[in-house]
This record gives structure tokens, sequence and C-alpha cells, in this order.
């Protein structure tokens, strides 16, 4: 939970002391692949040795997607007011969830830091400074 956070909302409304906390951080992890190995027989040569093949493929991709509430005042989340949903700026879809790809995830900077840890931190470096 970030506490005294000062942004403008994708709705134009300015807030100097809210509280965002993230709803939901899913870790996603998808792959899909391929093996086979297969022996033949050269067509020139029926009665030659066996030729040997391999193949693997494999496909493996990490997100991490989060959905923020944020509250305009350190009071309303104190008296446990219904929260807003941020969302995101460069879509007109209001539900979308902020994706944290692989490639970000790989900055040393996330190393050991939990589902929340990350949410927070990619909050204050990545999507604070995209609101107005």
């Amino acid at each position: 939970m970030l506490t005294n956070v000062a942004f403008t909302d994708p709705q134009g409304q300015t807030f100097t002391d809210a509280v965002v906390k993230a709803r939901s951080v899913r870790r996603n992890r998808n792959w899909h692949g391929s093996e086979n190995d297969s022996i033949y027989l050269e067509s020139n040569d029926l009665f030659g040795e066996y030729q040997a093949n391999s193949n693997r493929y494999e496909d493996d991709n990490l997100t991490i997607s989060v959905d923020y509430y944020y509250w305009p005042t350190q009071t309303a989340y104190d008296e446990q007011r219904k929260p807003y949903m941020l969302s995101r700026n460069n879509t007109d879809d209001v539900f979308v969830s902020f994706e944290i790809t692989e490639n970000q995830l790989a900055d040393e900077k996330y190393a050991g830091l939990s589902l929340e840890e990350i949410a927070d931190l990619y909050f204050t470096d990545t999507v604070l400074p995209t609101l107005v």
C-alpha cells in the first residue's frame, strides 16, 4: 500500500494525499512446446542405417497483471470508504489491468520482491509518471 500519493486520475481529478493499493496481483506464466524424436531410412538406401532426428520447441512467457484501487485521502481509507479503480491512460477500455512484462521483471530492482512489493514499485516507477 502506498500513502500520500499525489497524481491526477484519468478523469482529470487531482489528489495530493491519496492512498493506492493493489486490488489484485496475478502472476501468469504461459508455456507451450513440443518435442519429437524419429528415425528413418534414406529413400535411396533402404538397406542402410537409420538416420536420427530430434526436434524441440518451447515458448515461455511470464507477466504480472495488477489492478489498482485508490482512495482520495488517507481519511477516506481509514474510514473504509469505497475506493476508485485506477484505469490506464493509454486505452479506451477502463477495465484493462496493468501488465508488467517479463522484460520489465528482468530488471534487478524486482529481484526477491513479493507480489505486493512488485506492484507497489511498478506503480511508483512506471504508472505514476504516466498520470498527468
